[in-house]
């Protein structure tokens, strides 16, 4: 999950009525607001004090004059990849392969039918943990970043 901090928020198409009061720190705000800048970016260009600005961002979130900036959903890695993975494994390791890749999954704290193609090679490290032996570790490892390579 993202922190706030490392979110972007953008201007909304809002428009303020005659009674929306701006503060000095809620217009330095919207001037730093680009949708691109993380909220930890806009505080630290905005120089307001942190109580200022967390009130006054608040207010303009509040009264809808901000919005959070929607990332596009990252695809996740092809099913078919994670048979092949688990079929590997379960020639490495028996019938407990597929436990260990739903493990893995589970200790990244992420769905095995989900797993985003920027945190395949991360699956594949934690995955070849559970594999006994350095050498058979390693092969398990080429073997699958090979498998990614040709995803891409």
């Amino acid at each position: 999950m993202t922190k706030l901090q490392d979110t972007r928020f953008k201007k909304t198409n809002f428009t303020a009525n005659d009674a929306t009061e701006f503060d000095a720190g809620m217009l330095r705000i919207l001037m730093a607001i680009d949708g691109n800048k993380s909220v930890h970016q806009i505080a630290k260009e905005t120089k307001l004090a942190p109580a200022v600005f967390q009130e006054s961002f608040f207010r303009l979130y509040k009264f809808k004059f901000i919005e959070e900036v929607k990332a596009p959903r990252e695809a996740s890695i092809d099913g078919s990849f994670i048979q092949t993975l688990q079929d590997a494994l379960v020639s490495l390791v028996g019938p407990l392969g597929a436990m260990l890749l739903d493990e893995a999954a589970e200790m990244m704290d992420l769905e095995v039918s989900k797993v985003p193609k920027s945190r395949a090679a991360d699956l594949i490290h934690q995955v070849s943990q559970g594999i006994p032996g350095e050498k058979q570790q390693e092969e398990f490892k080429k073997a699958m970043l090979q498998q990614i390579k040709g995803m891409a």
